[in-house]
């Protein structure tokens, strides 16, 4: 009598079942290492958007408008908290950043708040003597607006 061939995998079979599983697990992996990488930079975007407008209006410097030059794409601003002047606008880089004007006691110096911004994306329309709209076109071809609101111009 012949013996017949026994049922079951050889040794090959099981090894190459074992590559199409890692291989197949190591896609998943990489897959969702991905959404959540993305998901978090969506995530963090709008947060720095409201960082970005708390800063301006919060009580660290207490800014009263000066004067909306949409034009030049600027703002210019004066802290009520230790008298200076500065202009918020945006850098050649398209960062938006805060400047301080150059007196004869003082440099200038430049805090970079926002971005990066598309060049011409930040916008700015006078609504009252306190009040700015604000709009910006991120790289990412994200549109952000939001109304700022200073310290009253008596204050």
């Amino acid at each position: 009598m012949k013996k017949g061939r026994q049922q079951g995998f050889t040794l090959v079979e099981c090894v190459i079942g074992l590559l199409v599983i890692s291989l197949v697990m190591l896609s998943c992996y990489f897959v969702l290492r991905t959404t959540t990488r993305i998901s978090r930079q969506q995530m963090n975007e709008p947060a720095a958007w409201y960082e970005f407008v708390n800063k301006l209006e919060g009580d660290n410097w207490q800014f009263k408008l000066d004067q909306v030059e949409p034009s030049h794409r600027r703002i210019k601003l004066f802290s009520l908290q230790n008298g200076e002047r500065y202009e918020l606008l945006v850098s050649s880089a398209g960062m938006i950043y805060l400047r301080k004007f150059v007196t004869k006691t003082h440099e200038s110096g430049y805090l970079p708040l926002y971005g990066p911004v598309v060049t011409g994306g930040l916008n700015f329309k006078q609504l009252d003597d306190r009040r700015v709209k604000m709009e910006v076109s991120t790289r990412d071809h994200q549109k952000r607006q939001a109304v700022l609101c200073f310290a009253p111009p008596d204050g």
